[in-house]
């Protein structure tokens, strides 16, 4: 997962491709630089300035990693390693008070060294791709983050699940904005026309960045069979979690993909508008277990 303790890092968010609101989307990218910072710093009163009360942020693809708020001392611990963190490819969009960021983080990391027959005392810096994803609002006159999930990317091959995964079952009714995580070809048909609609796979290759690509990166998933898990009873888990505000909705969720034989876990989270009387979806990011 993603690690932090910063000895030098440089930030270079990417222009966004649409500013419907100049003023607005540089609030959020001002906002999006200051978590890094804090992060890094390991600060956690400056990391809570910049969310909700009552935000959701994933920091893995675990539920006992969903926080309220701050970075969670069990993330620091994650979070540690960080030598270096460039920001990529990046979209942010903004629909009236509210909006949403996607980026594609270039992470260098490097564990601690460790004496002689104890570990490995000559530790190499190590890259990571991270993707971010955050549903921001306004709250008073500043923009925070109410939903994210911030996770590194893992190969296919890398995708599992162990023998208590493979018990649960599938939720029974899973909200209508967490069911599209399920579901490739509705996802497709309700994608946001929007420039900066963003999709993330769990693979460091899987990014549609801008309505354009993130229409054909879906396109390619039509066939994955997927399902939304119901939170298992034997530990504390991901069920489903769906948030309606008003014009805006997100929702996260634990799934199973078949791939092969035997199924695997991934893990969702989605961010749409409302159009109508229906819903688009301006981002969705996949993360598979690290």
């Amino acid at each position: 997962m993603l690690r932090l303790a910063v000895v030098a890092m440089v930030v270079a968010l990417a222009a966004p491709a649409y500013a419907g609101d100049a003023a607005r989307i540089k609030q959020v990218r001002a906002m999006f630089d200051a978590q890094i910072a804090a992060i890094a710093a390991h600060d956690e009163a400056a990391f809570a300035k910049t969310v909700t009360p009552d935000a959701r942020i994933l920091f893995d693809v675990s539920a006992a990693d969903m926080h309220r708020g701050g970075v969670p001392d069990g993330a620091q611990t994650e979070l540690m390693y960080l030598r270096g963190v460039k920001v990529g490819a990046s979209e942010i969009g903004w629909d009236g008070t509210w909006g949403w960021i996607a980026a594609e983080l270039h992470v260098t990391t490097q564990m601690y060294a460790e004496p002689e027959g104890a570990g490995d005392p000559h530790p190499q810096l190590e890259p990571h791709v991270v993707h971010w994803v955050a549903l921001v609002t306004l709250d008073g006159a500043a923009i925070k983050t109410r939903a994210a999930m911030i996770v590194e990317t893992v190969p296919d091959r890398e995708l599992r699940a162990t023998n208590q995964d493979r018990r649960r079952k599938p939720a029974a009714s899973p909200g209508a904005i967490v069911a599209l995580l399920a579901n490739p070809p509705a996802l497709a048909a309700q994608l946001s026309r929007d420039p900066a609609t963003t999709i993330f796979g769990s693979s460091e290759d899987d990014r549609g960045l801008g309505a354009a690509a993130a229409g054909k990166l879906v396109e390619r998933w039509k066939k994955l069979r997927l399902a939304v898990l119901d939170a298992p009873t034997e530990y504390t888990g991901l069920g489903p979690l769906e948030v309606i505000d008003g014009d805006h909705a997100f929702g996260f969720a634990e799934l199973f993909l078949t791939l092969g034989k035997d199924p695997v876990i991934v893990t969702g989270f989605v961010i749409a508008k409302k159009a109508g009387d229906a819903w688009q979806v301006v981002a969705a990011s996949y993360a598979g277990g690290t």
